[in-house]
């Protein structure tokens, strides 16, 4: 009995091994598919969640140098100069007034605003290189975006070329002229509708906002 016993555990056993490791193997083949997925799915979702990031920081970034932009051209447009930002336009050109000139007022006026257009320049760089690595990330219309905002720098730039000229007494524009040019060049803090320029400037910056502004949500 004992005999028999044994011989017929040895026969369950020797049938079941095959069919344990087969059961084993299968096991092992699904957890290391389960394994592999999702790394696979975790790689996923790690690179979307870095390129979120990576358009969230460089939104950040190319806005803000928009707005310096924006801001630059503001305080060239202001009418208004003062004693202590004309000391400083001086002390950045090196330039040493002769109180008896009668054209000092206009050498003083031309450093103040050669200081302020500096500055401008100043922003206009940092904004093109992150737009170097926006055109990388968003293609040539991230590049294209600021197409309107630098094309009323350079009006801005030709009204006060223009300005100086007329002050020097090289040319002589008609009134006309002159007014259009003045409203260029001054920003009186009115109504931005009343200036057309005002208003260009206002329009270019809300163009550019509506492509950034959309990548700044997580």
């Amino acid at each position: 009995m004992i005999q028999e016993t044994a011989t017929v555990n040895t026969i369950l056993c020797l049938g079941l091994t095959p069919w344990l490791s087969g059961i084993k193997d299968a096991v092992i083949t699904v957890v290391a598919i389960i394994g592999a997925y999702a790394a696979i799915s975790g790689l996923k979702t790690w690179r979307r969640q870095l390129r979120g990031n990576t358009e969230y920081e460089l939104a950040k970034r190319l806005l803000k140098t928009v707005y310096h932009v924006r801001d630059q051209i503001k305080y060239i447009r202001t009418p208004f100069i003062s004693a202590g930002e004309i000391s400083r336009a001086l002390d950045e050109e090196a330039i040493e007034i002769d109180q008896n000139d009668p054209l000092q007022n206009r050498i003083k006026t031309r450093a103040v605003y050669n200081m302020r257009w500096n500055r401008l320049l100043e922003a206009s760089s940092e904004m093109h290189i992150e737009l170097l690595e926006s055109e990388v990330i968003w293609g040539r219309k991230a590049k294209q975006l600021v197409t309107d905002l630098e094309n009323h720098i350079k009006k801005l730039y030709i009204a006060l070329i223009t300005h100086f000229q007329v002050l020097e007494g090289k040319i002589k524009p008609t009134e006309e002229k002159i007014r259009q040019n003045d409203e260029i060049i001054y920003d009186t803090g009115g109504d931005k509708k009343d200036n057309e320029f005002s208003n260009g400037i206002r329009k270019a910056v809300e163009r550019i906002e509506e492509f950034i502004k959309p990548r700044l949500r997580l």
